[in-house]
């Protein structure tokens, strides 16, 4: 689909500019609207059309150790596994920052180590080749601002990347933009 197309879809006030990123588009209704979002960023390549999409989810309260949020995480990895096979799933935190192994052996650390970037919950769906959808990638975060308090909130962002989204950033990283 081209900007064009994309922007007729879903209506003008629905699209914001995304300034300094010209080929992204960042939008607050979908076609097909699912209620764990609530916006997507997309990028759009001027000669190739839409080449990936950022579905980015509804802050989600949970408590310290996450359970609500990793709930949801688990939920959206079985759906997206139905229609793209077993994911390659990520929660590890980085045990190699000193002092770092005792935080991550205690559950109720689990929203600050995901805050901080210590810890890395994801899904990956690799080569996939349906329907133009060459992978897929979830990944939970966590509100900074609210993980020291008692309602620590969280999202989760879910990716799709189509045929042609690697040309597009080959181009990018050498300069060409008409990718």
């Amino acid at each position: 689909m081209t900007r064009g197309q994309i922007i007729a879809l879903v209506g003008n006030d629905a699209v914001k500019d995304s300034p300094g990123h010209p080929d992204q588009l960042f939008v607050t209704v979908a076609p097909i609207p699912n209620h764990v979002f609530e916006s997507y960023i997309l990028v759009i390549s001027p000669t190739q059309g839409l080449l990936k999409v950022v579905a980015i989810g509804r802050n989600i309260a949970t408590e310290d150790t996450g359970s609500a949020l990793m709930l949801q995480f688990n939920t959206l990895v079985t759906a997206v596994s139905a229609k793209y096979g077993q994911a390659n799933t990520h929660n590890t935190c980085n045990r190699d920052t000193p002092g770092q192994a005792a935080v991550c052996d205690n559950p109720h650390d689990f929203m600050i180590e995901v805050a901080d970037e210590q810890r890395n919950v994801s899904a990956y769906w690799l080569n996939v080749h349906i329907n133009g959808v060459v992978g897929v990638g979830a990944v939970l975060y966590a509100e900074k601002s609210s993980v020291l308090t008692a309602n620590p909130t969280g999202w989760i962002t879910l990716g799709y990347e189509f045929e042609g989204f690697d040309q597009y950033e080959d181009g990018l990283a050498h300069g060409d933009r008409r990718s």
